[in-house]
């Protein structure tokens, strides 16, 4: 790779997505993700980069402003996206180049989509204390034939999806508003049951609109009690939500849920299911029934650009003992 490369910003969403599909990236570095993370208080920058007039990365920057004087903070969610056999360092040196100059962020935040061992950082970037997405997770291989799948299901999880349908659970991929507020009645319970708080209701009608991906939702007589939502390019889905509420649970509607939308991303040419995380004990047992095997993603990587981010760390960790000692 020579070193005369060129940047370029695109602001034409429809090229932009062409480009990531190009480059087989990962939804995450869609335009759509982008915009809805542009509705909600973070501001976004495309920009490829060429070589001797051959795209050879591209990767699509989100940048939150922090409180004065900490100026901003830029993350790369599962990119940059580079060429098989250009260099990741000098790639990832132009684009934090750019945003430094540019956006003048602290510090850069980089998640990108490549399994441990199969990209390189420089020594300036150092493994996040506090990542955003998690590196642990499991990737089904879709090229797998249907019967193949379908045998990497426990014996349980095959159990379970027929106890599903015999309990009556359909699936449906929601088309209208009104599907997402029936996903958005069973994910309000499973955030009460489980102690976490959940985005404003605008924050998924917009994903919905922006065209995210699919919403599967399970359903007994016509009553929502299951669903996943996920954000999807042209090779990769990425579960981003879902849950089920208690007659879900019962019936192992997640089980028939997750199926069927394993069996649709494969129906539709994905070729890679990332089931995105393996939080805890229970979540991983559940994702593994699905195929008994984990991928470990590259860790979470920060580059410091300003030496106000070790101030702003340690304000962040001073605010977080306050709330919890005086709340």
């Amino acid at each position: 790779m020579s070193h005369n490369l060129q940047i370029e910003q695109v602001y034409d969403l429809v090229q932009w997505d062409k480009i990531i599909n190009s480059l087989e990236g990962h939804p995450l570095q869609l335009s759509n993700w982008g915009e809805l993370k542009a509705k909600n208080q973070w501001s976004v920058n495309r920009i490829a980069i060429y070589d001797s007039g051959k795209i050879i990365s591209a990767v699509q920057i989100l940048t939150r402003k922090l409180p004065f004087p900490f100026k901003a903070i830029s993350h790369i969610p599962r990119g940059p996206i580079i060429k098989k056999g250009e260099s990741e360092i000098k790639i990832l040196n132009q684009i934090s180049k750019w945003i430094k100059t540019n956006l003048r962020s602290i510090a850069i935040i980089c998640e990108v989509d490549f399994l441990k061992g199969q990209f390189s950082y420089s020594s300036k970037w150092s493994i996040s204390k506090t990542p955003i997405l998690f590196n642990k997770t499991l990737i089904i291989d879709l090229n797998l034939a249907n019967e193949k799948l379908y045998s990497n299901l426990n014996r349980k999880n095959r159990n379970h999806i027929r106890h599903a349908e015999a309990a009556g659970v359909k699936v449906k991929i929601a088309k209208t508003k009104k599907d997402v507020e029936a996903a958005l009645s069973v994910y309000k319970k499973v955030a009460a049951r489980a102690g976490f708080a959940l985005h404003n209701d605008s924050y998924f009608y917009n994903a919905f609109e922006l065209g995210i991906g699919p919403l599967y939702i399970g359903y007994i007589e016509n009553k929502a009690v299951s669903f996943l939502w996920e954000a999807q390019s042209n090779k990769t889905c990425f579960e981003l939500w879902g849950g089920a509420n208690e007659e879900g649970q019962k019936a192992y509607a997640n089980n028939l849920v997750k199926w069927f939308a394993i069996c649709n991303m494969k129906k539709n040419g994905v070729s890679r299911y990332d089931m995105n995380g393996l939080l805890n004990a229970g979540i991983t047992n559940f994702k593994k029934s699905f195929e008994k095997r984990e991928d470990v993603l590259v860790e979470s990587h920060t580059l410091i650009l300003n030496p106000l981010y070790y101030l702003y760390t340690l304000s962040y960790k001073a605010l977080k003992l306050f709330k919890k000692f005086f709340k």
